[in-house]
């Protein structure tokens, strides 16, 4: 049986927290406000004693709340009821602006709270009916992707290659690949924490990874927001589970009008490791495929407390969509509901794919598919295809190598995640709800303003 819940005491669940100021500067403009992040409501009473005039009743209504949970986000291990960890805010570390950009434009540290204002806001959020943001779990018929995105590259992402996996979305570009800069960027593709978007070829455009801080993010080549605050703080290792599949039906996955056959040697010419074929027809076909020779291995983060982590989203969604709506990346603009955080990763060492869509001919046609791996000491495979409009590729790239030799489990090939959906009407109806209690409460009729910018 789980423990009775206990009044809430974490001193820094949701704030920074180190001196008396009320005032806060929102993370984009250097306005004084008691909104951050825009659509983050903070209560700000101007002395502790009023605080705590309400902090037993606010302890209580976070107490009797409904703990049950709207549909399961898949993580790992959350049941926990009651916070045990939480996003750790911090005071805006000096080396975290990017040399090229202005104290101005960057914004000023956020607002520091004493642990009894901490307390009440942490109080106040979770007393509060809803959220700001809502963490929708994404498959692949239900993942938002370009309109202009091409046919074979959406067909291929949303091929559900293993059943057991309800969530899967396959991957088109499996590696990140190795980014150019003036100083060298650590080795990193997609992993579990990363907030993007699928942009037209077919690649996961990473913004930011909510585990990272905001000088690693930059040093990666993300683009964070400003005065990006991260989810923890913990080694980014520990957040993680891992679990390798390496069963036979996991390494060769097949979709639509294909299917595996056996090729005998011709011509003296090498067998092929793999060889895929269609009918011979004059229909219309399509088909995709996956090849893992060396398995995978599926990352998933451990999550203790989901409220936890929906608070930490419901306090910044809104304000990364404001700042990324003004600011397009690769000419996209971000719309509610657009940004998608990683909440799985699918990696292995090396892998084969392929998409194809055959429309109807006059005369009989087929697609075939070979696949070679010249050097057997190497980890170097290639495509020998015959039909029309078929697209394939190996991987990991001769660059991500080490001597022709593929470098661990680091090439993602499919991801599960939640989208990020900001409703304007629970950001109100949170607004209206905390605007109600605090008109009842005499201490606070006077002492208390609240403030919001919906997106």
């Amino acid at each position: 049986m789980a423990d009775d819940p206990q009044p809430l005491s974490r001193t820094n669940l949701y704030s920074n927290n180190s001196t008396n100021s009320h005032n806060i500067s929102n993370s984009h403009n250097s306005t004084h406000s008691t909104v951050v992040n825009y659509g983050t409501i903070l209560l700000t009473p101007q002395a502790d004693e009023h605080a705590a005039a309400v902090m037993d009743m606010l302890n209580q209504m976070y107490l009797n709340q409904d703990d049950s949970v709207e549909g399961d986000l898949g993580f790992e291990g959350s049941s926990s009821p009651i916070p045990s960890f939480g996003p750790q805010h911090r005071p805006k570390q000096q080396d975290s602006v990017s040399p090229d950009q202005s104290q101005h434009f960057r914004g000023e540290s956020m607002a520091m709270y004493t642990p009894l204002q901490t307390r009440f806001e942490a109080s106040a959020m979770k007393s509060a009916k809803g959220m700001t943001c809502r963490l929708q779990n994404m498959n692949n018929a239900r993942v938002k992707l370009p309109k202009r995105m091409a046919n074979y590259i959406e067909q291929y992402l949303r091929s559900k290659f293993i059943e057991d996996f309800v969530d899967w979305i396959s991957m088109w570009v499996p590696s990140q690949g190795c980014k150019p800069g003036p100083v060298p960027i650590p080795h990193r593709n997609i992993g579990p924490g990363d907030v993007g978007f699928f942009d037209e070829a077919g690649e996961f455009e990473i913004l930011f990874n909510v585990f990272l801080s905001e000088k690693s993010n930059i040093e990666h080549g993300y683009h964070p927001p400003p005065n990006f605050v991260s989810y923890s703080e913990e080694p980014y290792e520990g957040q993680l589970r891992h679990r390798y599949l390496r069963n036979v039906y996991e390494k060769l996955m097949l979709i639509g009008d294909i299917e595996h056959c056996k090729k005998l040697p011709e011509n003296g010419k090498s067998v092929p490791i793999l060889s895929l074929k269609t009918p011979l027809t004059t229909d219309s076909m399509k088909g995709t495929a996956l090849f893992l020779p060396d398995g995978m291995v599926r990352t998933a983060l451990k999550i203790h407390d989901l409220d936890v982590l929906k608070g930490y989203f419901d306090m910044h969604a809104a304000g990364w969509y404001e700042f990324y709506k003004n600011r397009p990346i690769r000419r996209k603009r971000i719309e509610s509901g657009s940004l998608l955080f990683v909440r799985v990763c699918y990696k292995t060492k090396t892998w084969a794919m392929a998409s194809f869509v055959k429309s109807k001919s006059s005369h009989p046609q087929e697609v075939r598919l070979d696949l070679y791996k010249p050097d057997p000491s190497s980890d170097i495979y290639t495509w020998e295809l015959e039909g029309e409009k078929v697209r394939a590729k190996t991987g990991p790239p001769l660059e991500e190598t080490e001597n022709g030799g593929a470098r661990d489990y680091s090439q993602c090939v499919a991801i599960e995640v939640s989208s990020l959906e900001i409703k304007k009407e629970l950001i109100k109806g949170f607004t209206a709800s905390v605007q109600s209690f605090m008109s009842r409460t005499s201490l606070f009729s006077r002492a208390s303003t609240i403030n919001a910018s919906f997106v």
